[in-house]
């Protein structure tokens, strides 16, 4: 690590960026990037932050190699590269691992992908580890077999590994398990869509349901995914239920469910048939194929709502606020400023505060105007300089 590198986060507006690894305009770059990570389809936040980065390095003529899950979408891209079998670090190391020729190794989300890190550390390469979730040091840590555990605990003291925290709480969790406060880096997984994009992109079918309906609710979850105690992780049966409760006084509500991975048919087929039983058929929307530019249901929505009952930094709350769309959102985690919070699974506060939005909407977008959702790319593109 440079000399006089150190970690200052500050909360901004919009939520956290990083202080460390800013400046050095002009610096030419002369280093390239491997990104292993998942990479859409399907579309989760995770994926689209790493299509997003990997194609801002392109941009700027940074080489960058997406390593990712099967996916023979994936394959037909540049400078994509799936896995032909399971994408794990078992695979990946002999995969592609030991060939891999860029000067970093970035990789995302995960103590698992430990034994991948050092073997590209045995190489000579410097890595970089993000981690999304928001029980990085809990549930996570718990998931690593005990020789990833092992590896993680050696690498934390290594001094070309770099981690990189989606949040404070994910930093503070990081720190609890030994990495060193000047080696952690906080920035959010957002980094603005494409600006070209037009609501043509979007199907008929979402662009009439959008226009048939008035108020527009948008919620999403990049696949269906119920906990251990048999809760919708996302929230999907309280967000049916809150059309149902919000029908009577917004007659033509709507509400479009982006679920690019269905996972679970059974439960999918439960919702559906919650659907039929209260009444809200004609208001309720699933958009189950993959949506390149979701970003742009969020924009055409009145309000977007994340019940979730566990998060990271979710990537679509970040997006809707920078577009300008109130974001009613469950306190499971630490939200951006300028979020309308609910208690989790609390489904009368729920309906309670989207209705406060939609009767105030005006008041909530004029406040909106005076929060700046950040840029995550600048603070992720300087650490990369930093350690190259």
């Amino acid at each position: 690590m440079r000399a006089g590198l150190r970690f200052e986060a500050r909360e901004a507006a919009g939520g956290l960026i990083s202080g460390p690894f800013q400046g050095r305009l002009g610096h030419v770059d002369d280093f390239s990037v491997a990104l292993v990570g998942p990479y859409p389809p399907p579309y989760g936040g995770v994926s689209v932050h790493i299509k997003r980065l990997h194609r801002r390095l392109a941009a700027l003529g940074i080489p960058s190699w997406v390593y990712c899950q099967p996916s023979p979408t994936a394959g037909r891209e540049e400078r994509i590269v799936p896995s032909a079998f399971k994408f794990s670090w078992h695979a990946w190391i002999p995969e592609h691992g030991w060939r891999c020729d860029t000067s970093i190794v970035h990789f995302h989300d995960g103590w698992t992908w430990a034994p991948a890190a050092l073997a590209m550390l045995l190489r000579g390469k410097k890595v970089v580890m993000t981690f999304h979730d928001q029980q990085a040091g809990t549930v996570m840590w718990q998931g690593a077999s005990r020789l990833e555990r092992r590896v993680s605990r050696w690498l934390i003291h290594h001094p070309r590994v770099w981690w990189v925290a989606v949040s404070l709480e994910v930093r503070r969790q990081l720190i609890e398990k030994g990495v060193p406060e000047a080696r952690v880096s906080v920035a959010p997984a957002y980094i603005p869509p494409r600006a070209d994009a037009d609501m043509s992109s979007l199907p008929a079918y979402v662009r009439d349901f959008l226009g048939a309906h008035s108020p527009v609710l948008t919620t999403y979850a990049w696949r269906l995914t119920i906990d251990e105690q048999g809760v919708d992780v996302y929230g999907f049966d309280q967000c049916i239920e809150l059309v149902r409760s919000l029908q009577a006084d917004f007659p033509g509500i709507g509400l479009a469910i982006s679920l690019p991975q269905v996972a679970d048919v059974g439960y999918f087929r439960d919702l559906q048939a919650r659907v039929v039983a209260s009444g809200v058929e004609d208001n309720v929307l699933f958009v189950t194929e993959p949506l390149d530019d979701v970003h742009l249901l969020w924009q055409a929505s009145d309000v977007f709502v994340r019940a979730t009952n566990t998060d990271g930094d979710a990537v679509a709350v970040r997006e809707a606020l920078s577009l300008g769309v109130p974001v009613v959102a469950s306190d499971a985690s630490a939200r951006p400023d300028g979020a309308v919070l609910f208690p989790t699974r609390d489904l009368e506060a729920l309906v309670r505060a989207v209705r406060q939005v939609l009767t105030h909407r005006a008041a909530h977008v004029q406040a909106l105007r005076s929060i700046s959702i950040d840029d995550n790319f600048p603070p992720l593109l300087e650490l990369y300089r930093a350690i190259a």
